[in-house]
């Protein structure tokens, strides 16, 4: 028999420890959460700051109905339809399985390949996709992939979700550079903190940040912002790297493998800046490789 609350309550638990609520249409399902379409949606974003039923509460998401079509609020205020997505646009890169070749959807053009002498492009694919190795000798230095345009694929105030799957160097991470993420140029020749470029990007370089964790960087064209994760970089490893700006331009989070692991509230790239992606190694001094598997952008 099922549990009946007040009637001023409006879900209950059934003893089959199915859920029903009264405002949403199960539609004679069983074992199914039916969602109401939301009558206040929500302001401000799930990121943590906030109690519920006077608990704290951690940083997540918001799912919800609107015209009977889920929605998804992200942490940083980020929202989407989900399932077909309709708000956001979607750019993507990716490499093709078992080639050395690379495609595109919503960029202007391929991501621009290293290539040429001293630089070696093979099929690398594992059992998490399909991947394209690069690996240079110690004289051509810089490989992976540059956008072929920095001049306005993404704004910051369009509230860019960047997405990139790289794997490191299968014998080694010292005298390396790593460079990945969104900025106004390309930073992989870049031996210091950026300075005149906008940006929002992960590198771990040995020269420059030393203990061998993913940092953290933003930049809004005069100085910047950089936070140690608490993230290692090893060999032979395979990372999914997240840059997620938020909707009010206000903070940039920076993810890897799904942990939420930084937040940066200054130095956040100028609104209307254009920033272009790359996913970039420079070797310094050994012969080092990068694996890619794919590039994604999504933004308002």
């Amino acid at each position: 028999m099922p549990i009946y609350p007040p009637v001023n309550i409006k879900a209950r638990l059934r003893t089959d420890g199915t859920v029903v609520v009264n405002q949403a249409d199960p539609g004679d399902g069983v074992g199914v959460l039916a969602v109401a379409d939301a009558t206040t949606t929500p302001t401000t974003n799930p990121d943590g700051t906030h109690t519920v039923d006077g608990l704290s509460s951690n940083p997540g998401g918001i799912i919800y109905a609107v015209g009977g079509r889920l929605h998804y609020r992200s942490r940083a205020g980020i929202t989407d339809e989900l399932a077909v997505p309709l708000r956001r646009r979607m750019m993507y890169a990716y490499t093709n399985p078992n080639q050395t070749s690379v495609a595109q959807a919503g960029f202007a053009a391929t991501p621009t390949l290293s290539s040429g002498t001293g630089i070696t492009v093979a099929n690398a694919d594992d059992a998490d996709g399909p991947l394209i190795g690069y690996t240079s000798d110690t004289t051509n230095r810089t490989m992976g992939w540059v956008s072929s345009n920095f001049s306005g694929y993404a704004q910051a105030q369009w509230a860019p979700l960047f997405y990139a799957r790289v794997k490191t160097d299968p014998s080694a991470v010292t005298s390396v550079r790593y460079y990945i993420g969104l900025a106004s140029s390309d930073l992989s020749s870049l031996s210091a903190d950026p300075t005149t470029q906008h940006a929002a990007a992960f590198r771990y370089d040995t020269g420059l940040d030393g203990t061998a964790f993913w940092r953290s960087v933003t930049c809004d064209g005069t100085a910047a912002e950089v936070q140690a994760t608490t993230q290692a970089i090893a060999v032979d490893t395979a990372y999914h790297l997240v840059v997620e700006v938020n909707a009010a331009r206000t903070a940039v989070r920076f993810l890897i493998n799904d942990v939420l692991l930084t937040t940066h509230t200054t130095r956040v790239p100028g609104a209307s800046t254009g920033l272009g992606y790359f996913v970039r190694l420079v070797n310094l001094g050994a012969a080092r490789a990068i694996k890619v598997g794919r590039v994604t952008i999504t933004m308002n």
